[in-house]
């Protein structure tokens, strides 16, 4: 089966986020089982040739997999009243865009039996609509999710209301729904109205010979017991709590220590999260209890866990934490919230511990607990591996998917054949696009008409990105009352001819997504 895997995030230039790690595993695990591969993706630094839309193919050298990287920071820069309104929104349609050029190009050439895309930014919204190929959305957490508990910081405004809308979208046009946890299943099926047994339960996949308890460890601190936290320094990821939880622990265990890794954000009081939790911990003088460490690449997490006593994911809000499972895999206990679905992962009392959100007091009395008893550990980490092996092994996982895959091409093969109107696929888009473009262009007028601020701004976009362009409107702004003056001049028909290159221009900018 030839198979595409589409999505923004994937390492390692786009980071090994919780979407990027479950594409990359998914691929190879795809790949062991036979199947011919290929993914699209965005490029790290966004950059765009000279506009116009280019891709750019690696084949990383660990990898058996084609990557196709999208470039896209340029798109849609035509649209400047939506740019200015509604960024995020514009963010979100030039880069899903530009990964559906880049599949549509590949697909064109040896076309794939069917598409696999997250629901997080609609990322599938141009597939889904579409219709071009049997398509599979997996869920990983929608921004609706966000938008409405106000995770993550995410204030709602229109802005995100229209991508939540574009991620509905997506998920009612594709031919199935799969999702890691029944919790984040419940929470769709409520959200787009449909039966919660149309989302089957695909589980997120790990490599149990990388993520295995035999092999290299990390060089950590080891005065004592270390306890480990994997993720985004965030709220969501409950960093906060397990920092106020180290005093509880180390007035009993002075030597355990604490080993935070992950990278900072700036969504904290006063700014950075890391000042943040270094400013709690130096309250309780326990700066020397923990270790802080940037990100740290996929490849070399295995030797962390290995070296770890204890695992600790006390998330807000998590659907199926990769950090849960890849502790789990290395044969650690590991201590989670009953929020999300880290409960579905963990079996409280037999693989790990469960434990209440936002309750520092809790998650101290879990790891104490776990620290006086070094055989409740060895036998919660042992149970841990067994359960990861059964059932989230790579080639188990894919193998469920393989089945999803398999329907969504019989759904897609049936809706083809029942079709009343016959059009090509490929021209909703272009369709799309021209409306789009009309809707910004009726603003832009407007806002250019009333705002001299706006033709401030206009005029010092041009100026910038395209002065060429900015010379010759500026010589047209300039020419037009001497040509109404002069009439019987040659002045009127070079002022002309300047203005048909001009439109000539704007025309080809406005078709270079």
């Amino acid at each position: 089966m030839r198979i595409c895997l589409i999505s923004r995030e994937y390492p390692p230039d786009t980071g090994w986020g919780g979407i990027g790690a479950y594409t990359y595993q998914m691929a190879n695990a795809l790949t062991d089982l036979g199947h011919d591969v290929e993914v699209v993706s965005l490029t790290g630094d966004g950059s765009f040739n000279n506009g116009n839309h280019q891709i750019k193919v690696t084949t990383p050298t660990d990898s058996r997999i084609k990557v196709h990287r999208a470039t896209w920071e340029d798109g849609l820069s035509e649209l400047e009243v939506m740019s200015e309104t509604t960024p995020f929104s514009h963010y979100v349609l030039k880069s899903s865009l530009a990964l559906w050029q880049t599949f549509l190009e590949r697909h064109k050439q040896c076309p794939f039996d069917v598409a696999e895309v997250p629901e997080h930014l609609a990322d599938g919204i141009v597939p889904a609509t579409t219709k071009a190929v049997p398509l599979v959305v997996k869920l990983h957490t929608p921004l609706s999710k966000f938008h409405n508990e106000k995770l993550h910081g995410v204030v709602p405004s229109f802005d995100h209301q229209l991508i939540c809308m574009l991620e509905r979208i997506s998920m009612l046009m594709a031919d199935e729904i799969c999702s890691p946890s029944k919790d984040l299943a419940q929470y769709i099926a409520n959200d787009l109205g449909v039966a919660i047994e149309s989302i089957p339960i695909v589980r997120n996949p790990v490599n149990t010979n990388q993520f295995s308890p035999e092999g290299e460890t990390a060089a950590l601190p080891k005065r004592g017991p270390i306890i480990l936290f994997v993720g985004r320094l965030e709220e969501r990821k409950g960093i906060q709590y397990l920092i106020e939880a180290v005093p509880h622990v180390v007035r009993e265990y002075e030597t355990a220590h604490f080993v935070v890794v992950g990278a900072d954000t700036p969504h904290a009081p006063g700014g950075s999260a890391l000042a943040h939790c270094k400013t709690i911990l130096k309250q309780y003088g326990c700066e020397a209890s923990v270790t802080f460490i940037p990100q740290v690449e996929l490849s070399k997490m295995p030797t962390y866990y290995r070296a770890a006593d204890i695992c600790v994911v006390p998330s807000l809000y998590d659907n199926a934490p990769y950090t849960c499972i890849e502790a789990m895999s290395c044969g650690k206990p590991v201590i989670g919230s009953t929020s999300g679905g880290t409960r579905e992962y963990i079996e409280s009392e037999r693989s790990g511990l469960l434990v209440e959100p936002r309750n520092p007091q809790a998650i101290a009395n879990a790891i104490l607990r776990l620290l006086r008893n070094d055989s409740e550990r060895k036998t919660f980490g042992a149970q841990a591996r067994a359960y990861v092996l059964a059932n989230l092994s790579n080639e188990a996982v894919a193998t469920r998917m393989l089945k999803l895959y398999e329907s969504a091409i019989a759904k897609h093969s049936l809706r083809e054949k029942s079709k009343l109107y016959f059009k090509d696929q490929t021209s909703l888009l272009p369709d799309a696009m021209e409306l789009l473009r009309a809707f910004d262009q009726l603003f832009y007028d407007r806002f250019y008409q009333h705002s001299w601020r706006f033709r401030i701004k206009h005029w010092w976009r041009i100026a910038c990105k395209q002065p060429g362009l900015f010379k010759s409107k500026l010589t047209v702004k300039l020419a037009r009352p001497l040509a109404r003056q002069f009439p019987k001049s040659q002045l009127p028909h070079l002022v002309s001819r300047l203005e048909d290159s001009i439109r000539l221009q704007e025309k080809r900018n406005a078709h270079q997504l």
